[in-house]
């Protein structure tokens, strides 16, 4: 265990290859996948302790060169009430000009980056679509890269956020990546 809440699994080469699925292209919605997770944190959890209880789970998975799978599991404790309780996560806002534009980078978003959106919420603010984001991804900025295709970048941090929610009109809150990728993604 790296911290309180953090824990990291390292896996050489032939341990990643006898596994029953490919680290290369981790998928969640794979049923082996998430065994796979399962048996990873019961394992840590007998070594280490850790037991990340009724908390999302945040994974990461790196190889190296010489074929070393470093697995990094961290336990996001949520407070009731609150979207940004990680002090290091601060909410992005990304003005789309229209609905067709939302809807695509919403799927884009939540196919190749939702699983490091903490919390999303879009709403109707002057004669654009504002969708506000709480990126776990703040260091590399992959899913504000992704955004940069389908909208203008409104700002970054808190007070931008309260203006737009103060004063634009909520269409989706807490969820809408999920939401807008259920509704206009290609099944």
């Amino acid at each position: 265990m790296l911290r309180d809440g953090r824990l990291k699994i390292s896996l050489t080469k032939p341990e990643a290859e006898d596994l029953p699925v490919d680290l290369d292209r981790f998928d969640l919605n794979d049923t082996q996948a998430r065994k796979l997770l399962k048996s990873l944190l019961e394992k840590g959890k007998s070594a280490t302790g850790f037991s990340p209880k009724d908390t999302k789970l945040f994974v990461e998975i790196y190889p190296d060169k010489a074929g070393v799978y470093a697995l990094f599991f961290t336990a996001l404790e949520q407070k009731a009430g609150s979207r940004n309780d990680i002090p290091w996560i601060r909410p992005s806002v990304f003005a789309f000009r229209n609905a067709d534009d939302l809807c695509d980078g919403c799927v884009e978003l939540a196919k190749l980056y939702g699983h490091r959106i903490i919390s999303s919420s879009i709403y109707r603010y002057k004669n654009e679509y504002a969708l506000i984001i709480y990126p776990l991804d703040y260091s590399d900025r992959l899913s504000s890269y992704l955004m940069a295709e389908y909208a203008r970048k409104a700002g970054d941090g808190d007070i931008i956020t309260a203006h737009v929610e103060e004063h634009g009109k909520a269409i989706v809150e807490g969820n809408a990546i999920e939401t807008m990728s259920q509704y206009f993604g290609q099944s």
